[in-house]
């Protein structure tokens, strides 16, 4: 079955068409297939005309998301509903005609490929009517990526492309984590494929709507580019050739000062004999340092030698360019010395790396050559062929990207069927819907850090970047951290928390919830299922202290808060009115709160039974993600709701923008946080609890510039982490929201 899938957002105009067209291709290739529509819950009313549509039609399916826009993610959501053994994507806009998806569908039967991309940029291939200025954007952005990303991109032409077919079997395994508009790219970089073959189409003018193409998003694929050359460790190719180029330089310097001071030989002879040395000093370090896989492939003497010819063609013509540019810089436009000479520099050295990754060393990344001599080394299973012969040094290919060496050794690799967790942890099924495979996102340390003791868990821990693996639902798409601490020690370490450091940023966290009293009064005096009117006047406001007078309410509101830990949010819906109470694992938080008057039990929420419920509001900042079963924990909260009731919670955000262009070094990956929530998953946990999702929106922290240089300045190496710290001493008193929009407000309410 052909699964294929059309990410939309205001698409009403274009959407029969589309359907109508992309039918037709699909009956001619024989294959039964469906058409899934996932909509970011357009505005113009593009749900409602596919459901129009899909009422004679059983093939076509419609997937409306709340929350997110984004064509990559929405591309992978509707993947992982599809029901194909071939997936494909294409826009729902028309300029990429649907007729050529049965030339798709020929080549990838008739060649045998993994994959097949409809591209402009083979021969028949091009667009239609494209200005001068959006040719040069498109073809800057295909340069760019072939410079960052040489080892993902391989042979294909049209890595922008939107436009293709794949086999089921690419992604199986595969962790996507996509962010923008170029999905192709995270396939290239993560899917488990051998073969790509591009089939030519002409991009067509847009007929209807309006383009989605803005600064936003060539930012998001910018980003995203850096993000898969860190994560894919091909940027630590470009940082090693730079600095082989430094060693060139060097000896450069060092040949043309000696041969004129100490031998006195002319500058030109000098000059000459410097490049040479230079050239062969670069060759040398890039063949054993940079592109050490090129010679462990192909290590004949002929080949070393073809290479070399390469490189010594390439540096000449790079040498050409510096000059030539240099000439025109400062000769023709009269640019000073050091910023024309700088430009040369620059504009030879990235001619060098991209001539030379994509060329001359063109074995390290090319599948062809590598599939030959997996091949061909018939002594070791198809598995670990390749990846012996590398050893450590390609551990990048093997372990980051999925396997640019060792790809089908890759692939498929689940948290389910990993080793046995180490001793003090535990591997889960997903909290959301009970599956057990998935795919490792980001691969952490799962055996467990000598410092791992209370202080690694409190509400401002430092442990940033330390947790086991980050694993992403393959059923539901839900992310979370597997293997992971058992109950038994979670429960022991949040007991013996305390925090001093929270006390003394108490201040933020009182502007912080103040405000988040003031979003949940709002929601709670709503109409019941409805959005806020107008904030209702806080009972016993006139007091002289802003507490509520009980002979002037006769009914307070009941609030429950879970994980209250010192009690500032109970004090602030005190102030606001409210009967406020909660629950508290740490011991030391407990005690604290309930010196300020609460009823707060020690302990945890699940173990909570004899509470005066039902309450009138029930609240949950910053802890949804740390406790080992949110679903269970949602659901007791549900229970002690009355019906109408309201729930408000926080955290994080792993498909926030920030989140996704941090990847694995996004500061919320840590070993206290157990489960990651996206506005899609969340809003699934709570309707599965038996909630209704009210709204989403950004969480604002207001917290003091001391406490975010230290946050910062704990993701640094040790010796500039202190520095840091001792930077932000001073700034204890200046107070500021902070919002990178990776975290977000919920709430909820319990139907009548």
């Amino acid at each position: 079955m052909i699964s294929l899938i059309v990410p939309t957002y205001n698409e009403r105009q274009n959407v029969a068409a589309l359907v109508e067209r992309a039918a037709k291709a699909l009956t001619l290739t024989d294959q039964p297939f469906e058409l899934i529509i996932v909509d970011d819950r357009s505005p113009d009313g593009t749900a409602e005309e596919v459901r129009r549509l899909s009422a004679e039609r059983a093939w076509l399916r419609l997937i409306v998301r709340e929350g997110e826009r984004d064509l990559s993610t929405a591309v992978v959501a509707g993947w992982r509903e599809a029901h194909g053994d071939i997936l494909g994507c294409m826009d729902g806009d028309l300029q990429q005609p649907p007729e050529v998806l049965t030339r798709l569908f020929e080549r990838l039967e008739s060649t045998g490929a993994d994959i097949v991309v409809a591209s402009r940029n083979v021969r028949g291939g091009g667009v239609s009517d494209w200005s001068l200025y959006r040719r040069f954007i498109s073809w800057t952005a295909t340069l760019m990526a072939t410079f960052i990303l040489p080892g993902t991109l391989g042979e294909v032409r049209d890595p922008m492309s939107g436009y293709f077919l794949l086999r089921a079997s690419v992604i199986r395994g595969a962790a996507l984590n996509s962010v923008g508009y170029k999905i192709l790219l995270e396939v290239l970089a993560r899917g488990n494929y051998r073969r790509v073959e591009e089939v030519p189409f002409i991009f067509e003018e847009r007929a209807l709507g309006e383009s989605k193409l803005g600064g936003g998003v060539v930012l998001k694929y910018l980003a995203h580019l850096v993000r898969i050359s860190v994560e894919t460790r091909e940027a630590v190719r470009i940082v090693k050739y730079a600095a082989v180029g430094l060693t060139g330089a060097a000896v450069n310097f060092v040949a043309l000062r000696w041969l004129i001071e100490l031998r006195h030989r002319r500058l030109s002879e000098a000059a000459l004999a410097g490049v040479a040395l230079a050239i062969l000093n670069n060759f040398v370090w890039n063949e054993v340092v940079t592109f050490p896989e090129a010679r462990a492939l192909d290590p004949s003497a002929l080949a070393l030698f073809r290479r070399f010819l390469a490189f010594l063609g390439f540096s000449a013509a790079g040498a050409v360019l510096n000059l030539a540019l240099i000439a025109v810089l400062i000769g023709g436009l009269n640019w000073p010395l050091e910023p024309g000479v700088l430009a040369g520099i620059l504009a030879a050295g990235l001619w060098n790396f991209t001539t030379n990754s994509n060329l001359t060393w063109r074995a390290w990344w090319n599948r062809k050559t590598l599939a030959r001599a997996a091949r061909a080394d018939v002594a070791a299973p198809a598995s670990l062929r390749l990846s012996s012969r590398f050893d450590s040094r390609s551990a990048s290919l093997r372990d980051s990207k999925g396997g640019r060496v060792s790809n089908v050794e890759a692939s498929g690799r689940s948290a389910g069927a990993a080793l046995p967790a180490p001793p003090g942890m535990q591997l889960v099924p997903c909290a959301l819907c009970g599956s057990t495979p998935s795919e490792v996102l980001y691969r952490g340390r799962t055996s467990r850090p000598p410092s791992f003791d209370p202080k690694s868990v409190c509400c401002t821990s430092l442990g940033h970047g330390e947790f086991s693996n980050i694993v992403q639902c393959s059923a539901c798409g839900l992310i979370y951290q597997n293997p992971r601490d058992d109950d038994e020690t979670l429960q022991k370490l949040y007991a013996g928390v305390d925090d001093p450091v929270y006390e003394r940023e108490s201040e933020g966290r009182v502007r912080t919830f103040a405000r988040l009293v003031e979003r949940l009064e709002r929601y709670a005096a709503a109409p019941h299922g409805g959005m806020p009117s107008a904030l209702p006047a806080k009972a016993g406001a006139g007091g002289a202290d802003g507490e509520s007078n009980p002979a002037e309410s006769p009914k307070r509101r009941t609030l429950f808060e879970i994980g209250c830990y010192t009690g500032i949010f109970l004090e602030q819906a005190r102030r606001s009115g409210w009967d406020a109470m909660g629950v508290e694992p740490s011991a030391w938080a407990a005690a604290l709160a309930r010196k300020k008057g609460f009823n707060v039990a020690q302990g945890r929420f699940r173990d909570a039974h004899d509470l005066p419920a039902p309450f009138d509001a029930v609240a949950i900042w910053d802890v949804i993600e740390h406790v080992p079963d949110p679903l269970g924990d949602l659901r007791h909260a549900y229970a002690i709701l009355k019906p109408g009731g309201v729930l408000g919670l926080s955290t994080m955000d792993t498909a926030s923008l920030f989140a996704r262009l941090a990847g694995r070094h996004w500061p919320w990956y840590m070993r206290m946080h157990l489960t990651y929530f996206t506005r899609d998953s969340i809003r699934r946990m709570l309707e599965a609890a038996g909630f209704e999702a009210i709204t989403i929106e950004r969480h604002q922290r207001i917290v003091s510039l001391r406490y975010f240089l230290e946050k910062a300045s704990s993701l640094l190496p040790a010796p500039l982490s202190e520095i840091g710290h001792k930077f932000a001493a001073p700034f204890g008193n200046v107070y500021s929201v902070f919002q990178l929009g990776d975290i977000m407000n919920v709430f909820a309410r319990r139907p009548v």
